[in-house]
């Protein structure tokens, strides 16, 4: 009888039926659309990053890496890939002359995958492809861009600078339509391109993209990610400890050896070129030796052509003027002619025309000595001054050799510590743009509902309560003739059950098909997402109608209990009205006395049913509140 009863009393009250369903259904549709977009949010990346093989852990090195740290990190435990990329930020200039940081890294890799959405994958060692972003409408298949790294030579990074774009593609890594900072003198980077890895000179690695076994069966962006990854991240990092300084090490045994042979080859050098040296000053030294000896010659044959002049001006006898120029002669005169090629025999009174003889040979002697005296002068001077520029540029080129060794050396003892990095996905800028994003979207998930859920409560608690002060002598009926408090309760909980789960059953389906769209391709404006990918978690289900119509239960059970306290007597008559009361108003005469008496009635049912006005304020802010929000 009861539940043919509830059904007639939901026809003939079925406007405030609907209004209790209407207001369930909102609030349930609401709760689990909201608290199902964070889920939603989570698995539609998730899956596409679980497709890409999207890395957990990225490492950095101030040395860069070398295939034995590769190879050590691809044996750690835990491991599941590793993808050792070779990167370079420069700048990039566009065939229409617009110059950006690009940021060029290896087209072939296992972790960190891309998609392509446009065009084909490049077939040359000059071809690219281009990561779809905001900047990417201004760029077209065909289009070349050329690469340049400011003062030095992008050719000793890259064996081409110039690339054909030839395709578009999405990366997990940059689902963010900002792209953070460059290495490239810290500037904004704004365009990533992928490019065979063939083109790449180094021999050294410059990241280590990592991905971790059993990672992809765990929901990113959640907390049990987090536990796992920091879990696999401190073993990971005992195997960092020991191979970290491995190509530090290396590089500066390499170079400590380079730096040992340039010091042996600088002590040859400088040797060899002290040798020289030394050898051209011995060569200046005879040279000058040589200039004495001309000199002394020219000397005494400047004497004799002196005297001749004078034997031939006194025409007195030779060997009388010789005598006399000679003053200290102790030899013989034969002895003494034959030094100036005399023939001894010669007799003493000879005539002018030997003598003028003589003087012309001894003059045409003179000349040719002072040229060869002349000629050796030139040639010392000459020497002497490449003497002195090469000593000057001897001496220098060997103290800036000395310094540039003690500088290589120190700076070889000076250079820090290899202290690698291990980033996880919480300190990667796109991804942790997104991950803040889902936790956000996740707080707005839990306090929302609650205004939806109050406002439900109070637009429950007028609605029954209206319905059963309407319903009082029905129920006095019933308790006359002795239906329990329980039974009487129960008719109308199922009258608030009914409403709640017509009304939350609408509102999850609706709610969830509704909101995690609109939401999701609204996150489009910041991000590159993949497909939404949409579930009905049946948990928030239960949560979402279970809660509405537990509230409902117990808000109805509560004013139908306020009312079978009653003697049915009582409940078949109606409610006398309240006694009116004085208002604090009416104690203030200069207002009270300008109020028409539509504005009196109305002031005094405030304060006299304080409840239903409390409830209407309450319910107009709630709902002002969620569309402000």
């Amino acid at each position: 009888m009861f539940r043919i009863e509830t059904f007639r009393l939901i026809i003939r009250t079925f406007r405030r039926f609907l209004s209790l369903t209407l207001i369930v259904m909102i609030g349930a549709g609401f709760m689990m659309g909201l608290m199902s977009t964070p889920r939603v949010l989570r698995e539609s990346v998730d899956e596409y990053y679980d497709e890409t093989n999207l890395n957990d852990l990225v490492i950095y090195s101030p040395y860069g890496f070398c295939d034995e740290d590769y190879r050590k990190i691809a044996s750690a435990e835990g491991v599941a890939s590793v993808f050792a990329s070779k990167e370079i930020d420069c700048h990039g200039l566009h065939v229409k002359g617009e110059s950006v940081t690009y940021r060029v890294s290896e087209l072939s890799r296992k972790n960190s995958q891309y998609k392509l959405v446009s065009g084909r994958m490049p077939l040359k060692n000059d071809e690219c492809l281009f990561l779809k972003n905001d900047m990417a409408h201004k760029y077209n298949l065909g289009d070349v861009i050329t690469l340049n790294y400011g003062d030095k030579d992008i050719n000793d990074y890259l064996s081409n600078s110039q690339y054909t774009i030839v395709g578009f593609y999405e990366s997990p890594n940059y689902m963010s339509k900002i792209k953070g900072a460059s290495n490239y003198n810290n500037e904004e980077l704004e365009c990533l391109i992928l490019i065979p890895n063939v083109n790449f000179i180094s021999e050294y690695y410059t990241t280590m993209y990592v991905t971790l076994d059993g990672a992809k069966d765990l929901l990113s962006n959640t907390s049990s990610y987090d536990r796992y990854i920091e879990d696999k991240k401190t073993d990971l990092e005992n195997v960092v400890s020991k191979q970290q300084s491995y190509l530090r090490d290396k590089l500066i045994s390499e170079a400590t050896e380079t730096l040992d042979a340039n010091e042996e080859l600088f002590e040859q050098i400088k040797s060899e070129g002290k040798k020289q040296l030394d050898d051209a000053k011995k060569q200046l030294d005879d040279a000058n030796i040589q200039i004495i000896a001309y000199e002394a010659q020219l000397n005494t044959l400047d004497a004799l052509v002196r005297s001749l002049q004078a034997a031939i001006k006194n025409d007195s006898g030779i060997l009388s003027d010789i005598h006399d120029f000679t003053l200290d002669v102790e030899t013989d005169i034969d002895h003494f002619l034959e030094l100036f090629g005399l023939n001894g025999s010669y007799p003493v009174s000879g005539t002018m025309e030997y003598l003028y003889s003589e003087y012309n040979k001894a003059v045409s002697q003179y000349n040719s000595v002072k040229g060869q005296l002349n000629y050796a002068k030139s040639q010392y001077e000459e020497g002497l001054k490449k003497y002195e520029e090469a000593l000057v540029k001897y001496d220098k080129e060997i103290a800036d050799g000395e310094q540039q060794l003690k500088l290589a050396r120190a700076q070889l003892n000076d250079l820090p510590k290899s202290q690698w990095i291990i980033l996880d996905r919480d300190l990667v800028y796109q991804l942790v743009m997104y991950k803040n994003n889902c936790e956000q979207m996740e707080s707005i998930s839990i306090y929302m509902p609650i205004m939806f859920f109050l406002v439900a409560a109070l637009v429950c608690l007028t609605t029954m309560k209206r319905l059963v002060d309407e319903q009082r002598g029905q129920i006095g009926v019933y308790v006359a003739l002795g239906y329990s408090n329980i039974q009487i309760i129960g008719k109308y909980v199922s009258y608030a059950l009914l409403a709640s789960l017509t009304g939350g059953i609408t509102g999850i389906i609706i709610g969830q098909m509704l909101f995690p769209s609109v939401i999701y391709a609204t996150w489009r404006m910041m991000y590159y997402l993949p497909a939404i990918k949409i579930m009905f978690p049946v948990k928030n289900a239960i949560i979402s109608v279970g809660l509405f119509s537990v509230l409902m239960a117990l808000i109805t059970a509560y004013v139908v209990h306020n009312c079978v306290k009653d003697v049915p007597a009582s409940l078949m008559r109606p409610v006398a009205p309240k006694k009116g009361k004085i208002i604090f108003l009416q104690k203030i005469p200069f207002i009270w006395n300008v109020l028409s008496f539509t504005s009196k009635i109305t002031a005094r049912n405030i304060f006299r049913y304080k409840s239903r006005f409390l409830m209407t304020i309450a319910g107009i802010a709630g709902c002002t509140g969620l569309l402000i929000m």
